[in-house]
């Protein structure tokens, strides 16, 4: 009785059972643990880092800010200033000695971080631009000259996704600068239309314009006029330029098919004034042709624009296959011509695409 009693009890399965979903659930705990642990620490650093970009940025935009402050006081200063700075890229100028840091491509240091500027001023005409695209006289006596001035700020620790700070301020000529062009100076005004109405007019706005020659090389697009204006610099010299009109894929095209036409003007030299009319520039259209039943004597598909019509003539080689597409087609009425094929007739609307198919007899 008394050795049954002495015996020690042997610990149920059931509390074997426990004690092994205890440890079971303090290994998962650890391993979750350290997941959201390391979850954390990223989210942290990535918000760090996030922080101090934003913050470079707000010095950015400081440093910006002062720089166009700076112009304005020189452009103020005299009916010169804006003379002075025309056409000038400046990177840093000169920078305070409590900003001053030792890296030469950043030399601005604040708050640990170095930035760099850099500035450009490029001549703006303020006159009105329907007048100078449309007008048979110069307008350009009239004219005053404008500043513009483009200041871009960069940090050293900047990342390759994060886009620079850019501030741009148009700031009016001086009260005694007087009227008409600056030294130099010349005005090319480009003006785009079409034939056919859209939206309500023929005037083509939102058109990219390119103005190149003489180290000088511009961009605009076109206003609710279609017109563009650009002041150019050709000095004493005789200067001619190449105005390019449009985009491949902007969707416009010149009755020859073209949809980035070149335009030659000039040659200028300073104070003149000339108009550059690009005329018939409409939405284009595209056609897909597939030969039916092709052989070997087919070699070619012709698209003859019709009696009256004012689109060109194009022909494409079948170069082994049995389909050819027709790009940047001007819109009307043309004939489809294929060896051994009757000839069909297609309307081609502006901006449409057709597909047509043509029977080899």
């Amino acid at each position: 009785m008394l050795s049954r009693m002495s015996q020690p009890r042997r610990p149920s399965s059931r509390f074997k059972h426990d004690a092994g979903s205890t440890l079971v659930e303090v290994i998962v705990s650890v391993v979750l643990l350290t997941v959201f642990s390391s979850a954390a620490m990223v989210a942290v650093t990535s918000s760090t880092a996030t922080s101090t970009d934003n913050r470079a940025r707000v010095t950015a935009s400081g440093l910006a800010v002062r720089e166009l402050d700076l112009v304005g006081e020189l452009i103020a200063a005299s009916a010169t200033g804006a003379d002075d700075i025309l056409n000038q890229v400046v990177v840093n100028g000169t920078v305070e000695a409590s900003m001053q840091g030792e890296n030469p491509d950043f030399p601005y240091l604040l708050d640990g971080e170095e930035y760099r500027v850099e500035r450009r001023a490029d001549a703006y005409p303020l006159v009105n631009k329907g007048a100078a695209c449309e007008a048979t006289g110069s307008p350009v006596t009239q004219m005053r000259q404008g500043t513009l001035v483009t200041v871009t700020v960069t940090w050293a620790s900047q990342k390759e996704v994060t886009q620079p700070h850019v501030a741009r301020k148009l700031f009016a000529p001086h009260r005694n600068s007087g009227t008409g062009m600056a030294p130099g100076q010349a005005v090319i005004a480009v003006k785009v239309e079409g034939k056919i109405t859209v939206s309500g007019t023929t005037d083509r706005a939102g058109v990219q314009v390119q103005v190149v020659g003489a180290g000088t090389g511009q961009t605009q697009v076109t206003d609710s006029k279609g017109c563009a204006v650009f002041s150019v610099y050709p000095g004493s010299a005789s200067v001619l330029y190449e105005v390019t009109v449009g985009t491949p894929g902007g969707g416009y095209t010149t009755t020859a098919g073209n949809p980035t036409p070149v335009l030659q003007v000039g040659p200028l030299t300073e104070g003149d004034w000339q108009q550059a009319p690009l005329q018939d520039y409409d939405p284009a259209a595209s056609l897909t042709v597939k030969v039916l039943k092709i052989n070997e004597l087919v070699q070619q598909v012709d698209l003859e624009p019709a009696a009256g019509e004012a689109g060109d003539a194009r022909h494409l080689p079948l170069e082994g296959g049995d389909t050819v597409k027709f790009e940047h087609v001007y819109p009307g009425t043309y004939a489809i011509i294929v060896y051994g094929a009757d000839t069909k007739m297609v309307t081609l609307l502006p901006g449409a695409h057709e597909y047509k198919e043509v029977e080899v007899k």
